[in-house]
């Protein structure tokens, strides 16, 4: 994702809700240029403060950005078209942290070595890990700067209200919220790795309720303490498998993280692994299947389509099909209004269903009967033409006929 940063303008600030919501609402209003002339001058990174939040680059970040980046983002104003383009910025950049970066990826003509894939989708869990597959030799400056600013972008997503193309488990996001700056102040219990990856949890139950003598055997084979404990063996594996393993990667996604996010608002909201993980990634295939759309948005539905409304009916008949999708036809149709397949948190954004088009006669009319939806990412926007007027008017129907 080194590339598409050429074109960023996107700015945000952080704007903590009550903590009662659990939640931040952002604005555009961080300037990219600021950070760049943090990072090229040394600074902090602190970046600009407001309400419960600041948003900061790390040094990491502004060293991976090309010197071609523009500078003439006025702090304060958003470029660009919306919402729907800085939706989909975020898409390209998490599926970016899934695939290997050619050569040179990180600074203009470094010709160094291909940076492997940041995550790794383990098949089994369903989720995206950090990538263990990475060899001693390939741990990098240039890699941890990667994790850093992989970070960064993570919790400039959080401040977007976008989700990042990434499925990230419960249990690496707990390792990024502040109060977890060691890796002692984190203790993951067996549920959580039943989460992730139950193959792994079964596994290490099965480990545990061996026979004495099989027990023994296998501490000896693994070179345990012989005094140890079945309790003690499975916090130990668990703790290895979701801590221990991931280490290096983790230390550097909090950091790049931290340095976006404003820490006490997060402590403040008592944000859990899993509520940061649904703000990053969204909802499940299941949830989103399950979920009347109506209930996931705030609405704003052109009057007509209303209750009581000429036409109500046309509002009736788009909720009853949008309702009886399956959860792909159902993401297709986020994708189509909003720019993004995942859904925001509950009530945080705005979806509005109008009806903008006037027929001035029969010709316009008929023009419109045979016009498919329109849809409008920046402002979530879906336009439809009215379809049961026109029906009536040209059938001749009316009242109860209609």
């Amino acid at each position: 994702f080194w590339g598409t940063l050429d074109t960023l303008f996107y700015e945000a600030e952080a704007t903590a809700l009550s903590p009662s919501r659990r939640r931040v609402k952002l604005f555009p209003t961080y300037a990219l240029e600021s950070a760049v002339a943090d990072s090229n001058t040394g600074g902090a990174g602190e970046g600009r403060r407001g309400g419960g939040g600041g948003v900061g680059v790390p040094a990491a970040l502004g060293s991976q950005l090309p010197k071609s980046t523009p500078r003439n983002v006025k702090a304060g104003v958003e470029r660009g078209e919306g919402h729907g383009p800085r939706k989909e910025f975020f898409v390209l950049a998490g599926a970016d942290m899934a695939k290997a970066q050619p050569a040179g990826c990180g600074r203009r003509g470094s010709g160094g070595p291909c940076l492997p894939a940041l995550f790794e989708h383990v098949r089994s869990a369903g989720y995206h890990w950090p990538n263990r597959s990475i060899e001693q030799q390939q741990r990098t400056k240039e890699l941890r700067e990667a994790y850093i600013a992989a970070g960064w972008l993570l919790g400039q997503a959080l401040h977007n209200r976008a989700q990042v193309s990434l499925r990230l488990p419960g249990a690496l996001c707990a390792q990024l919220l502040p109060g977890c700056k060691q890796h002692s102040t984190y203790e993951p219990t067996l549920k959580d790795l039943e989460e992730f990856d139950p193959a792994a949890a079964r596994s290490i139950r099965a480990a545990a309720a061996l026979p004495p003598k099989e027990w023994r055997a296998m501490l000896e084979l693994e070179e345990l303490p012989r005094k140890l404990t079945h309790e003690q063996y499975v916090a130990r594996s668990v703790r290895s498998v979701l801590v221990r393993s991931v280490a290096w990667q983790v230390e550097a996604l909090r950091a790049g993280f931290a340095a976006a996010v404003d820490a006490q608002a997060m402590i403040d909201m008592r944000f859990s692994g899993e509520e940061l993980a649904e703000a990053l990634c969204g909802a499940s295939a299941a949830d989103v299947e399950a979920l009347d759309l109506r209930k996931a948005f705030r609405l704003v539905v052109d009057t007509q389509l209303q209750g009581g409304g000429a036409s109500e009916a046309l509002g009736d008949a788009l909720w009853s099909t949008v309702g009886s999708w399956s959860a792909p036809m159902k993401r297709k149709f986020l994708v189509f209004v909003t720019g993004s397949d995942r859904l925001p948190a509950p009530g945080a954004e705005l979806l509005k269903v109008e009806m903008p088009f006037v027929a001035l006669g029969a010709a316009d009319l008929r023009e419109q009967m045979g016009m498919l939806p329109q849809a409008h990412t920046c402002e979530n926007i879906l336009e439809l033409p009215d379809y049961y007027a026109g029906v009536c008017k040209l059938e001749g129907l009316s009242g109860a006929s209609a």
